[in-house]
């Protein structure tokens, strides 16, 4: 070492020299406080974690209060695939691959843990059952779209890439002041603020759950304040109505104007007609130009006979008839020919007198025998031509009314015998087909179908009786007693012939929406379900013991229709159908009540009431009964009323009306019409002239 080099320092671990070593105590106190301070200072690190785990559990539990998320275990909804490894779409075959597998490796008798197998356990036992399955997948399909903070990720976009860096920079930024406002549930440009909470959302979120913590609102589907909103939208559709009404009101001003109903029935009825022709020459489907009776003049068409109805008195035939075709600047044909052609000059040809209100014709001839009826439209196929199965007296004139505005019309026919009961009224027909009064009540209940023939002949055996029920209608024949041919068809639920069945007409346009428009939208007919079952058919004659003759009383009213004189010995038929059971949907929904004609829905029915006759033969779409209900009244001062299929008022079976104000609206306003009319020619009409019927029943 160099003489000029300092000394070292001496060690304080080593005693310096001359000095003698410390003794053993001084060296254990030392070391006793170095670790107390050491013990010190941990403990005092210890409480600092302490109190700043306390406080950090204290804010998870604070946000799990307001979070409800925050204790859903499978957020995502994807654990269970992802515990299996398996793909979303996996069948059931791959799963259960998945989970043997899985539990070779897992299982806690191969060394595995056991909450691992639990989970893996779980995940199969959810996946493998498939409600259980479809209830998990739910909540992924729910989450699918939406952002939750933490969670899931936002929608990609520039937007949401800036807002992803800046929330990394630690940056905030507000969101009304962005340039575009996202939605705060699934990330797209937000375009309304819910009222609740404040929370923005979209159009594509406004019936999707949200929540807002920092305000302590859980769960709810988004609320928007728009003041004036319901007065504003009122007022639009008050306006919208009123434009309506007042477009209608110009329409229905026409009277050739047509809603919907009525133009469905006019195509209808040349679709029926040219298939007619069709039929009768396959070579040329136009028709025979209408100067020869029609080959069909003795076929009864069950489409075609839904435009006429008839009744009878002891002097007069009344036929009312339905026009789809007429209008009112087109003339109207109505000739009642002998058999044979509509050749000018001969027969019943008739000249129109024309009036404000109504047309009347009179009808001149030289002959009596029977006849073809003609009712043609202009520019049109007949409506009626059909051979009249009865004679009629051809000294008296056939009288004909029309409607204003040529939908409806009316003829009188004068009996070639008074007091002779016509059972039919064209030839081919059914035993009172389309007759206003039939021979047989029907009562109706949910179990079963009992048709009444009262007051047959005294002499009718058992042997003169033949009932047919099948699932299509039934077919009586009772002999020497005017029904030798009593065909009916049951009501079916698809019937065509009757317009739309399941629509509902309760605004006097046919169409069914409840507006008047007629612009109802056509709805899907419902499958035809039969009702009837016709094994369980049984019919029997029994002699009616509780009738009496006609009292004195009765014998001095006037004859609607010709009388059916019940005597104490006259014998009843009486026919008992069994309905089926009601359907599950019917049990369910309907309270055990078979739909059947009683809850049908046609198009012309009135307020959306529900009915239909049993037999599509009785059926009355146009309202004729109400025309020839009034022409019967002003004849006789009394007429058998039918009561429609949905008045709950006036007994089911009908009833003879002696007081006008027992008629409907419909037939007093047609009588009212009839006597203004006679009143205005001064008598020279006989009194029975059949009257006009209105333009709009």
């Amino acid at each position: 070492m160099s003489p000029d080099a300092p000394a070292p320092a001496p060690d304080r671990a080593s005693p310096a020299p001359g000095d003698a070593p410390a003794p053993p105590e001084a060296r254990d106190d030392e070391r006793s406080n170095e670790t107390n301070k050491t013990s010190s200072s941990t403990k005092r690190a210890s409480k600092k974690a302490s109190r700043s785990s306390r406080r950090e559990n204290a804010r998870s539990k604070a946000r799990s209060r307001h979070d409800p998320w925050a204790h859903v275990d499978d957020l995502a909804g994807t654990k269970h695939y992802d515990v299996l490894g398996v793909a979303r779409d996996a069948d059931a075959r791959t799963i259960k691959r998945a989970f043997r597998e899985k539990a070779r490796t897992h299982h806690p008798d191969k060394g595995g843990s056991a909450s691992v197998f639990a989970a893996i356990r779980a995940a199969f036992e959810t996946l493998s059952d498939a409600k259980r399955r479809a209830a998990y997948d739910l909540l992924a399909s729910e989450h699918e779209y939406r952002y939750i903070p933490g969670v899931t990720q936002r929608a990609r976009g520039g937007e949401d890439a800036m807002l992803d860096d800046l929330q990394r920079l630690g940056l905030s930024l507000d969101p009304s002041k962005q340039l575009v406002v996202l939605c705060e549930v699934c990330g797209r440009p937000s375009n309304k603020k819910c009222f609740a909470c404040g929370v923005l959302f979209c159009d594509f979120c406004a019936r999707k759950l949200h929540w807002n913590p920092e305000r302590g609102v859980g769960l709810h589907y988004p609320v928007v304040n728009k003041p004036g909103h319901l007065r504003r939208s009122l007022a639009e559709k008050e306006m919208e109505k009123k434009i309506e009404e007042d477009a209608r009101a110009r329409l229905t001003a026409d009277p050739n104007y047509r809603h919907d109903a009525e133009l469905a029935e006019i195509r209808r009825f040349k679709e029926r007609v040219a298939e007619r022709e069709k039929m009768a020459n396959p070579s040329a489907a136009a028709s025979n130009g209408f100067g020869t009776p029609s080959r069909f003049a003795r076929v009864f068409d069950k489409q075609l006979s839904r435009y006429y109805m008839w009744a009878q008195t002891a002097r007069k035939v009344y036929v009312a008839v339905y026009i789809p075709t007429g209008y009112a600047d087109k003339d109207l044909r109505v000739e009642v020919a002998p058999d044979g052609g509509f050749a000018g000059g001969g027969g019943f040809n008739s000249s129109l007198i024309h009036d404000d209100d109504f047309s009347v014709s009179r009808a001149s001839g030289s002959s009596a025998s029977g006849g073809i009826v003609l009712v043609q439209p202009e520019d049109s196929p007949p409506v009626v031509e059909r051979a009249l199965a009865g004679l009629i007296d051809a000294s008296a004139p056939v009288e004909t009314l029309r409607s204003k505005d040529g939908r409806r019309c009316a003829l009188s026919l004068t009996k070639a015998r008074p007091g002779e009961q016509w059972t039919t009224l064209f030839e081919g027909d059914p035993s009172f087909a389309r007759c206003a009064r039939q021979p047989y009540t029907i009562a109706e209940s949910n179990d079963e179908v009992v048709v009444t023939f009262d007051s047959l002949p005294f002499w009718i055996r058992k042997d003169d009786v033949h009932v047919d029920v099948t699932d299509l209608g039934v077919l009586v024949r009772i002999e020497s007693a005017g029904l030798e041919n009593l065909h009916r068809t049951f009501w079916r639920s698809d019937d065509d012939d009757a317009g739309d069945g399941d629509q509902t007409s309760g605004d006097g346009d046919g169409d069914g929406d409840g507006d008047g428009d007629g612009n109802g939208a056509a709805k899907k007919k419902k499958k035809h379900e039969p009702f009837i079952l016709p094994t369980t058919a049984a019919w029997s004659l029994a002699k009616d013991e509780t009738k009496t003759r006609v009292s004195k009383t009765s014998s001095t009213t006037s004859s609607s229709t010709p009388k059916q004189t019940s005597r104490v010995d006259d014998v009843s038929l009486e026919l008992v159908v069994g309905k089926r059971d009601p359907t599950s949907q019917e049990s369910q929904f309907k309270k055990g009540i078979v739909q059947d004609n009683r809850f049908d829905k046609r198009t012309w029915n009135p307020d959306r009431m529900l009915g239909a006759r049993l037999f599509r033969e009785d059926q009355d779409d146009f309202f004729l009964e109400d025309d020839l209900v009034a022409l019967v009244f002003f004849e006789t001062g009394e007429a058998y009323v039918p009561t429609k299929p949905w008045d709950d008022e006036r007994p089911s079976q009908g009833f003879v009306a002696r007081d006008c104000s027992e008629l409907s609206e419909n037939a007093r306003a047609v009588l009212e019409q009839l006597i203004a009319m006679d009143e205005a020619e001064d008598g020279d009409f006989p009194g029975d002239v059949p009257g006009d019927v209105p333009g709009e029943v």
